[in-house]
């Protein structure tokens, strides 16, 4: 019988209002099962449900009518033509490994208007044990998913042709062993990890499931739930796909497509990758923020962590900055900005990664009754330091202890003493 469009019927309504520019995927998910099918009459189904503006891939699968369905099938659909006998250019990717039987014959057919560099492979779900056909459910045929890959409108696209055996993804079918369960699961599971490899892409799953939408709970429609896919269903026939779809219907089969009655015919949005966010504002070198739960200002922080980076652990703070009278040992030193107080633990190294990044820093033995053991750090070119913590950078300069008597400082110091720089790309936590 003729194909007749006027019998479409929505599954997804579509959207009304603007108009929208053109892009996007269109897909067609369809059973190729039947005596009578061909790929001319598939070609012409093709062809007349092919947007202008987008590419139309069809996820075929089950080609199985006599007399050498699958390469009639591909012939037919490469040799189309149109009304003016201009070729379709439909091009045909398929399951090489799954010609002894239909049931294991899955396919893509693509129509864009120039031909792509998208790439074909096939993994094979369940064993191969040419039984008899009638044991299917179970031990008989093997089953395969075929994923072609490529590139749209700068989006990737993942889409997986699957002819499913009956209960794939939930018991209860006519043969149901523990043979056939364990191979089930097999399936399931090299599914999951080929969906898990293409997650960044938008994918799309299309087939004939052999389950109805109600037939078992808990079955594809939560499966494709736990993979972030939502799916669209024509009888036994599935699309299930991790991005909104913008419109979907069934359409009618005629008998030299398929004995199946329906495919569905879906349309993915056009995908604009989304505007990055525009770079944060360069930070406030001298807004207050903290470090390890202590004040200090955000020109500190940045040097305190490209010192815990070089160090590869990090720092305790005993003593923040803006500390006014928070300490009176300190003698003002906290008063302002860039002064922070280390604990001693490895201070030797410390000392020298602290004046490597831009600090005068000293380690400070315990003195009783006036300080416990610490590191002593002043951050060198901070606009906010005190006036007692700029007068120990001037000692630091000069190679003494930035103690009351200006005792000498004999320790390695950098050569040139340099003066940290806050990076551009530096945010406060």
């Amino acid at each position: 019988m003729p194909f007749d469009s006027s019998h479409k019927r929505s599954l997804v309504p579509k959207k009304a209002g603007r108009f929208s520019l053109p892009g996007g995927v269109r897909v067609i998910v369809v059973n190729a099962e039947g005596s009578k099918q061909n790929g001319v009459a598939l070609a012409a189904l093709l062809a007349e449900n092919k947007a202008r503006f987008r590419p139309l891939v069809a996820l075929i699968c089950e080609a199985d009518g006599p007399n050498g369905a699958h390469d009639r099938l591909q012939h037919g659909l490469e040799n189309a033509v149109d009304a003016k006998g201009k070729p379709l250019g439909i091009e045909v990717f398929r399951n090489a490994a799954g010609k002894t039987h239909g049931e294991r014959e899955v396919a893509v057919a693509v129509m864009r208007r120039r031909k792509g560099s998208g790439t074909f492979t096939t993994e094979q779900l369940t064993p191969n044990t040419n039984a008899d056909h009638s044991q299917w459910e179970g031990d008989g045929q093997d089953r395969w998913v075929g994923i072609f890959t490529d590139t749209f409108w700068g989006k990737s696209y993942a889409f997986y042709s699957l002819h499913a055996p009956t209960g794939m993804w939930k018991g209860g079918t006519p043969v149901d062993n523990v043979q056939s369960r364990n191979w089930r699961k097999i399936g399931r599971a090299k599914l999951n990890v080929l969906l898990r490899q293409s997650a960044s892409a938008v994918q799309v799953v299309g087939g004939d499931l052999n389950e109805q939408d109600n037939s078992h709970q808990g079955g594809t429609r939560a499966w494709g739930s736990r993979h972030g896919l939502t799916a669209v269903v024509s009888g036994l026939g599935w699309l299930l796909t991790n991005r909104a779809l913008k419109s979907s219907q069934e359409i009618p089969l005629a008998r030299n497509v398929s004995d199946h009655k329906t495919a569905i015919l879906a349309d993915l949005p056009l995908l604009r990758a989304p505007k990055p966010p525009p770079p944060p504002k360069p930070a406030d070198p001298y807004a207050k923020t903290t470090h390890d739960g202590k004040t200090v200002d955000c020109l500190t922080d940045a040097a305190l962590l490209e010192a815990e980076r070089r160090l590869g652990y990090p720092l305790t703070i005993v003593q923040g900055s803006y500390n006014r009278g928070g300490v009176s040992q300190s003698a003002g030193t906290h008063d302002g900005g860039g002064a922070v107080d280390l604990s001693p633990w490895d201070w030797e190294k410390k000392v020298r990664v602290m004046r490597a990044v831009g600090f005068a820093a000293w380690h400070r033995p315990a003195i009783r009754g006036v300080w416990a053991e610490h590191i002593h750090c002043i951050l060198i070119g901070n606009q906010k330091l005190s006036p007692a913590a700029a007068a120990q950078v001037v000692d630091y300069r000069n190679h003494r202890d930035g103690l009351a008597g200006h005792g000498p400082d004999n320790t390695w110091h950098p050569n040139p003493i340099p003066t940290f720089k806050m990076p551009k790309d530096y945010q406060p936590k």
